[in-house]
């Protein structure tokens, strides 16, 4: 059967949400066009039975190198044209697939992804994250990414560009500040992944930025040194450059970047305000 998407889902000793992800994947009802591939990183709790109990899912348990690793082995096996992205711990919110295969058909760019709705343990949202259109220089100033779980690639972008496996907490950020050629991105205009905040996952330790309220100080040591290795392979570099300018340009780039920016999002988040109006 020839599928149009690949769904890449890493799992480690994910039994609380594991069963919510499959089946918000499931609940599209397009098996026929998507197909669902699990790497498992050998977990020790009831993450393989529950994904077993799902017929339509493809599913490995073998040991791996983290996240990064279980994703480009997914990446690797796909066969699609098309790969997306996501965690154990998220979902698919209803009808998003037909969203992403809407713009793919009508201007197939090299990344796809819509906006997220942060959720908590028992999926209620807690805020919405609108998205904008990915340019390098708002990752090389810090401030902005696309959102990692659900993120839909060309399957010959992403298997051009495999992650590094030395990066576990920064593996998104590292691989856009990687790129070498310019990438086109689709953004669709309302949430289509529920984004998982709980004191489990590697996000809630990102978000805390090394606080008294993580328990695991390898965690934030591993934080640390993941960012430093961006901070020397990356950002230095690129400020340096930037140093090396013109007066003139170096004092106003950082400031035409971020205003760029800003006003990007704020276009993004009032059509996302206007749509939700009128649909509601």
């Amino acid at each position: 059967m020839n599928h149009l998407i690949t769904i890449i889902t890493p799992t480690y000793n994910c039994e609380k949400y594991i069963g919510e992800c499959l089946e918000s994947v499931r609940s599209q009802n397009l098996e026929h066009i998507v197909k669902h591939i699990v790497i498992d990183g050998v977990s020790q709790d009831m993450t393989c039975n529950i994904i077993e109990s799902f017929d339509n899912v493809e599913f490995i348990s073998e040991p791996d190198q983290g996240q990064s690793d279980a994703f480009n082995k997914g990446i690797v096996r796909a066969e699609s044209p098309w790969i997306m992205l996501l965690d154990g711990d998220d979902i698919l919110l209803p009808g998003s697939l037909l969203r992403y295969i809407k713009l793919i058909n009508e201007k197939s760019p090299d990344i796809v992804y819509g906006h997220q709705s942060f959720i908590d343990k028992e999926a209620n949202i807690l805020k919405v994250n609108t998205s904008i259109k990915f340019k390098k220089r708002y990752a090389l100033n810090g401030l902005y990414i696309p959102p990692s779980s659900g993120l839909c690639f060309k399957s010959s972008v992403i298997k051009n560009q495999l992650f590094d496996i030395n990066h576990h907490y920064n593996m998104d950020t590292e691989w856009f500040l990687n790129l070498k050629k310019r990438i086109s991105s689709g953004v669709i205009s309302i949430p289509t992944t529920g984004f998982r905040i709980w004191e489990g996952s590697k996000t809630f330790s990102l978000t805390k930025k090394y606080s008294d309220d993580i328990e695991d100080e390898s965690a934030i040591e591993e934080i640390k040194k993941e960012r430093h290795m961006l901070d020397k392979k990356y950002y230095t570099p690129y400020r340096d450059s930037i140093s090396k300018k013109h007066l003139l340009f170096r004092t106003l780039m950082p400031v035409i970047i971020k205003v760029d920016y800003l006003y990007n999002k704020v276009i993004m988040k009032l059509k996302y305000l206007i749509l939700s109006s009128i649909s509601n």
